[in-house]
């Protein structure tokens, strides 16, 4: 382990637990350019960086346990270097960062952090490079996420877990350079509408040496760091309860039953949810009580639908050490959560979204990495993480509960993390769901809300104001061919209206909660 110290982004110190440096060969040179030649040199080591500010309570005897997987980045500080203006062009969940827990997030901080030599290397390019540290940590972290970099805001990287209350010495990162290396070149123009529009500003100098930046390369894969050791071993005590609500789709269930009693590693129970709108109906699930199963059942029939009341009745009864989130109409592999659990003990994760593609659909992404959203028929967690989570009911017959249950997961500090082995093909049954289509009290208005409530919902509790002003500006944009206004005038007074009837909308189901 390498830790080095710096002043303003100035070196001051290099400490090494294993190596003798020439500690005088970088005192007084920039952070950014010693950390690149530090990260050459002792390829097979951990570096930190530790500003003045926070030394007297870094957590300097914890970091080879905080961090100690390769394929990670951390870091943290009170305040953020890149300008909240950002989230005009991002809609990810990585940008609003609960600096309580340890949360994924791109956005790195030059007060504390630190990541693997290896990591590093297999990032770093010309194309990425700024003397800035803050903006060559958030450009390696923002490179590495499709990649398989984790990065993460994690306090324990302090001893109190929050820095001190004095005003940070910022190094802001360049905006307009940052998103022209990072995002296709349209969101540059987007960002500059944005901040035109809703901060009354004209940045045209910064946005004009933007367009002269060179767009950062791909990275390396981070594959070959991630743990695939021999020495891990699925075993009787990695119990696993599988969690499926269903309606009217028996024949399709009872081929995932079929596939689960095949399953190399047994589950130790399958929880089903019966939906049926006819109070007093008999089940439709015969096969569970026809044939012998190798696991546990619990079957509830119930006779009030919603997905997310049934998913919280199934989650009261989960007692295994892991639980599946599953859909009704899925196909996997016999070893598909053998295989599973391994790569989620081998590497420590909590929570994992599998790849789930529907017939016909090709895998494009072969990383993995974190997610921005959960999927609640292809995810296995820990259920550790889930005993106090429940699916939102004021989403109900909406959209944006699986979205909200995966943040409330990383607020209690679980990352959720793509897999895109093994795989799960979602066969999407044409039969089942709601028999009859759910009429919201809205339907009939004479002007109906744009986006739906609870998609309004979800984004005015999880995203930054920049966010859902950004999502504004896109969704107007991209709803206007779709319509019959053609007077742009006409068109942005009328979708105001929408979406002042969405936001009214949004805090009447908030109040209900």
């Amino acid at each position: 382990m390498i830790i080095v110290i710096h002043t303003n982004q100035v070196v001051v110190q290099v400490k090494s637990f294993k190596n003798i440096i020439d500690e005088s060969a970088y005192l007084g040179k920039s952070l950014s350019k010693v950390w690149i030649q530090l990260c050459l040199i002792y390829k097979n080591e951990f570096l930190f960086w530790v500003s003045d500010e926070v030394r007297e309570i870094s957590n300097e005897n914890e970091f080879t346990s905080i961090l100690k997987n390769k394929f990670e980045i951390q870091s943290y500080g009170k305040t953020n270097p890149i300008d909240v203006a950002i989230g005009y062009i991002e809609q990810s969940p990585f940008l609003n960062i609960n600096k309580k827990v340890k949360y994924p997030t791109w956005i790195m901080n030059d007060k504390i952090g630190g990541i693997h030599a290896e990591a590093f290397n297999l990032i770093y390019n010309k194309a990425l490079h700024s003397s800035n540290f803050n903006e060559l940590m958030c450009s390696i972290a923002k490179a590495g996420q499709p990649k398989g970099l984790l990065s993460y805001s994690n306090p324990n990287l302090l001893i109190n877990k929050q820095i001190e209350t004095k005003e940070e010495v910022t190094h802001p990162v360049n905006l307009f350079s940052f998103v022209k290396k990072h995002y296709k070149l349209q969101w540059v123009f987007i960002l500059l509408f944005n901040i035109l529009i809703y901060d009354k500003k004209f940045p045209i100098l910064s946005f004009f040496k933007s367009l002269f930046v060179k767009k950062a390369r791909q990275s390396k894969s981070l594959s070959t760091l991630y743990s695939q050791t021999k020495t891990i071993s699925v075993t009787e005590q990695d119990t696993v309860d599988v969690l499926i609500p269903t309606i009217g789709r028996a024949q399709y269930l009872e081929t995932v039953f079929t596939m689960l009693a095949n399953q190399t590693h047994l589950p130790h129970k399958v929880i089903v949810v019966e939906q049926n709108a006819v109070a007093g109906a008999a089940t439709e699930l015969n096969f569970i009580y026809n044939k012998k199963w190798p696991f546990k059942v619990d079957h509830q029939l119930i006779y009030q639908l919603g997905a997310c009341n049934a998913r919280n009745l199934g989650l009261d009864k989960v007692e295994s050490k892991y639980v599946f989130f599953a859909d009704d109409d899925i196909e996997f592999a016999n070893n598909f959560i053998e295989t599973s659990l391994f790569v989620i003990k081998s590497n420590n994760f909590s929570a994992v979204n599998l790849a789930c593609l529907q017939v016909g659909e090709k895998l494009e992404n072969n990383n993995i990495m974190q997610w921005e959203t959960f999927g609640s028929g292809c995810s296995i967690v820990e259920t550790r993480c889930v005993i106090d989570l429940k699916y939102n009911i004021l989403y109900e017959f909406g959209f944006g509960e699986d979205a909200d249950f995966g943040m409330q997961l990383r607020n209690k500090g679980f990352d959720i993390i793509y897999l895109p082995n093994p795989l799960i093909l979602h066969l999407k049954a044409p039969i089942g769901g709601f028999r009859t289509k759910h009429v919201q009290s809205w339907s009939k208005d004479l002007v109906l809300p744009k986006p739906s409530p609870t998609v309004m919902l979800f984004k005015q509790k999880y995203l930054t104001r920049n966010q859902l002003l950004g999502y504004k500006i896109v969704l107007f944009a991209k709803f206007y061919k779709r319509q019959s206004i053609k007077n742009p005038f006409a068109y942005i007074q009328f979708m105001n209206q929408r979406w002042a009837k969405s936001k009214y909308l949004a805090n009447i189901l908030n109040l209900k909660k």
